[in-house]
């Protein structure tokens, strides 16, 4: 019967096969997607193969459900080798980057995703991609599992990936969120002498003068915003907003020069934002000077904190 929109309404799948009509692609995956539902992982797995016995072509999708049913049942290994015959890993990038998150959400076993990986490089000879590699790390990173995090990382670089800056920030801020930040900066060196080709760009020196200011190495910091300068980089309000944030975290850190930060910051249209400000009141409590903290009275244009 159609339905109202004049869309003829699909027969369930048990009447499909009732009525011995033809059985596709679609149908098979629309079951299978059910079956994961209910956690019917072994399920899953018959119904595929039956499918294909029966000459029922697998889509991509019916790769990705039968792979991620694999994986909930613990054989990472035998995941990527079903995910593998959806074809090469540039085609099916979108594939490998939802099964991976699969393996690196909360509650998944993000060893898993390492098992993967190594599984799909070593034995199935699978080319991933630097987005698929940063898929992974960004996951474990987020989730603070810094020691898996650096083993995909030497699965991706022994694979001859590049590092680039957005796969050295996102570890070296996965350092800082556990608590590691002195792990992070030898990442960091560890980078700049193991890949000689490694040019940190803006994105990895943000992440990098937040720690160093947290770590009291103000020094470093100040080399490094030279560094900067030779190289013609310009920092942006979330550099220096992290560089604020970082000195004021610290006991080292002195407040003139943070003042001096901010004068920096409007000389180069980097207006301070909020998380500018927020460090700075943080800070300035965090040295029971809060009196330092006042409101710009000025009454054309909107109250925004002053530090005097």
């Amino acid at each position: 019967m159609p339905l109202a929109g004049g869309e003829p309404r699909h027969p369930p799948l048990p009447s499909i096969f009732k009525l011995g009509q033809a059985i596709t692609p679609r149908h098979v995956d629309l079951l299978l997607a059910a079956l994961l539902r209910r956690r019917r992982h072994r399920l899953v797995g018959a119904l595929a193969s039956q499918a294909l016995a029966n000459s029922v072509p697998p889509t991509a999708r019916t790769h990705l459900l039968a792979a991620s049913a694999l994986l909930a049942s613990s054989r990472p290994r035998d995941a990527a080798r079903r995910l593998a015959l959806a074809g090469p890993a540039s085609s099916a990038r979108r594939l490998w980057n939802a099964l991976l998150r699969r393996a690196c959400a909360e509650h998944g076993d993000s060893r898993h995703a390492l098992e993967m990986l190594f599984a799909g490089v070593e034995e199935c000879g699978v080319v991933f991609s630097p987005s698929t590699y940063r898929v992974a790390l960004s996951m474990l990173c987020t989730r603070g599992d810094m020691e898996t995090a650096l083993k995909v990382f030497d699965v991706m670089t022994a694979a001859g990936c590049q590092v680039d800056d957005r796969v050295c920030s996102v570890i070296i801020s996965g350092f800082c969120k556990v608590g590691k930040a002195e792990d992070g900066l030898e990442f960091y060196r560890r980078v700049r002498r193991e890949f000689s080709g490694f040019e940190p760009g803006l994105i990895t020196l943000t992440a990098l003068v937040g720690v160093l200011g947290r770590e009291g190495k103000t020094s470093e910091v100040a080399q490094l915003v030279r560094e900067m300068e030779r190289k013609g980089l310009v920092g942006d309000a979330v550099f220096y907003s992290s560089l604020v944030h970082g000195y004021m975290s610290s006991r080292e850190g002195s407040v003139e020069k943070v003042m001096g930060f901010l004068d920096e910051m409007n000389q180069r249209d980097a207006k301070p934002n909020l998380i500018t400000y927020t460090s700075l009141v943080g800070g300035f409590c965090k040295r029971n000077s809060i009196q330092q903290c006042t409101l710009d009275e000025n009454p054309d244009r909107p109250q925004v904190p002053n530090f005097q």
